[in-house]
This record gives C-alpha cells, structure tokens and sequence, in this order.
C-alpha cells in the first residue's frame, strides 16, 4: 500500500544574518559596502584598432584611421578616401573624437592623411551603433581615438612615402621626471605635380608635447 511521505522540515537558509548586539545599541544599523573596480575603456560593441594592428595592414600606412576602411560595414565614399558611409550612414553624421575632442577637420586637403602624425595614436574604438552619451549628437557611427602616454624614454621613428616624410622623436629630461615629444610631417607633393603641370598641392603638420610628473602641456 502507497503511503503518503512525511512532510519534510523547512530548509534552512545557508546565510543567517546575525543578531544585533544589544550592548551596542543599534539595531539594523546601515552597513556600508565599498565596491571597487576598472570601468571599460571601450563598449563591448565597439571595434578596437591599434597601431600594432594598423602596421600589419596593406594600405594603411601604419595609421590607425586610415585602417577603418577595412572593417565590416565601413564603405568610403570613393576607394582610398578617408570618408566612410558606416551601416549606411553617410560622412556628416559620423563623429571623430580625438581625446574626447571633437575634431570636425582631421584630413590634409579632405582626403589626404590626418593632420597628425599616426605615431601619436594609440588606439581607435568605433562605435558603428549605441556610442556612450559623451559622444553626442551624431546619428551614425562614432570615431574615438586616443593618442599615447608619454614613455618616459628616448625612442622615435620615422617614415617615407612616395607623397611625404614623417618623423616622431621622444625623449626623457630632469631625469626620467619629465618627457618632450615632436613629431611632423612634410609633403613634397607639390614639387611633384609642378614638373607635371601648373597645380600646387603641398601639406605639412608638428606636433608637440611636454609632461612633467602629473601636469603636461600638449599642443
């Protein structure tokens, strides 16, 4: 014969909270609770490029910028130029962002290389969709680009195309408490296109920066 089993007693909970002291006179006193953490530097939906990345891409020159061309759902206006329609949203509404600064003009003559030297980016997040609320009023896309901290140490590069010449030098004073970087860039554009006819086109760009322990100077 089926018989019905007994009633089983009530689990107990794993986590009792303890009883308040009564010496101390409190009871269910507020506790406070201290969370500590590292915000993200990008969106989980935003699309990282480094120099590192950009320098193992054919066309890109090593500039990070210039390597958005190659990301799914990036189309420019015209091959080579470096104005995209991002998930069909055309240039006007895509928003550049160097720093946190927005930068309505970055391209020598349009459609040129970006008025400052790729050696000084460290990184590119773009946001093709939701861009954090700090990059405001733009409907399409989001380019948010950062440039690198100083490292305190000599170090430079330099490069040479067919259309200019670039060079990026860094290097410590005050014993390693300070850093000076110069970087820039010449084109010899317009000596080429005189032998060949009556138009000139040259372009040039410097940057520098200088930071001293916890306060820097860039311009």
């Amino acid at each position: 014969m089926w018989r019905m089993p007994a009633a089983l007693p009530p689990a107990e909970s794993a986590y009792a909270a303890p009883a308040p002291d009564p010496a101390s006179g409190a009871s269910g006193a507020p506790v406070e609770v201290t969370v500590q953490g590292q915000r993200p530097r990008a969106a989980p939906d935003a699309e990282l490029i480094t120099r590192s990345s950009a320098r193992q891409l054919p066309g890109a020159f090593g500039d990070p910028l210039r390597a958005l061309e190659s990301e799914p759902g990036v189309t420019p206006i015209v091959s080579g130029l470096p104005y995209f329609f991002v998930r069909g949203a055309p240039p006007a509404s895509v928003g550049i962002f160097i720093d946190g600064i927005e930068v309505p003009l970055l391209y020598h003559a349009f459609f040129g290389p970006s008025v400052i030297h790729p050696g000084l980016f460290e990184r590119v997040d773009l946001y093709k969709g939701a861009a954090p609320v700090s990059y405001g009023r733009y409907a399409g896309a989001i380019i948010a680009t950062e440039t690198r901290t100083p490292r305190f140490e000599f170090n430079g590069e330099a490069n040479l195309r067919i259309i200019d010449a670039g060079v990026l030098v860094e290097a410590p004073f005050a014993d390693a408490r300070g850093s000076a970087l110069v970087a820039g860039r010449y084109s010899y554009t317009g000596l080429v296109l005189s032998l060949l006819s009556n138009t000139k086109l040259q372009y040039w760009d410097y940057q520098t920066s200088t930071l001293t322990g916890s306060l820097g100077r860039v311009r």
